[in-house]
Formats: C-alpha cells, structure tokens, sequence
C-alpha cells in the first residue's frame, strides 16, 4: 500500500486557513501595498489589466512586494509585460489555471 502524498505532505489531505478574494490581492496592488498571504485559497482572476498602474517603457509596474505561499489559485493569473519592482515569491503555492506570462 502506497501512502498518499498531496501537496508535499503524506497521509493527510492539504486543508487551507481561508478564502481571499482577488479583487483584495488586486487592490493592494494597486495602492502599492504589500500582498502577504500564507495557507490560503485565491478565488477569482488575478490580472492586472484595468488597473492604471504606472508604466515604464510602456509596460505596467507593480510596486507591492507580493509574498503567497502555501496557497493555492483557483482563477487565472495575468501579468503580462508586468516590471516587478519589489521580491515576489509563490513558493509552495498551486496553480489550478493558467499562469500567463511573467
């Protein structure tokens, strides 16, 4: 018999603290506050488009250090051409969808 590993952890089943919702994380973003968040569910789209965020060279800039780990997405997730100018770390997280472009 095989133990079952999910997420890194065996013999148990991954359970999360809570649900957020992107438009929290979007909000942030766009007031340049830090997006920290560890063990939690991501309901809905993260994009950035429709933000008017400053731009450089014509592309938009996200000044929030953004930390979500232990987490997992549930919408898609777009940040296309985005200059991060602060860390951004995902570590542990899943993507149920798709990631575009960094």
């Amino acid at each position: 018999m095989l133990p079952l590993i999910f997420n890194g952890m065996t013999d148990k089943i991954k359970t999360y603290n809570g649900v957020v919702d992107a438009s929290e994380i979007l909000a942030k973003i766009k007031n340049a506050e830090p997006v920290e968040y560890d063990n939690v569910i991501i309901k809905g789209d993260l994009d950035i488009n429709g933000l008017n965020l400053s731009q450089e060279n014509g592309r938009p800039v996200i000044n929030s250090q953004i930390s979500i780990t232990n987490s997992r997405f549930d919408g898609y997730i777009k940040f296309h051409g985005v200059i991060f100018k602060k860390d951004i770390n995902f570590r542990g997280t899943l993507f149920s969808r798709y990631l575009y472009q960094l």
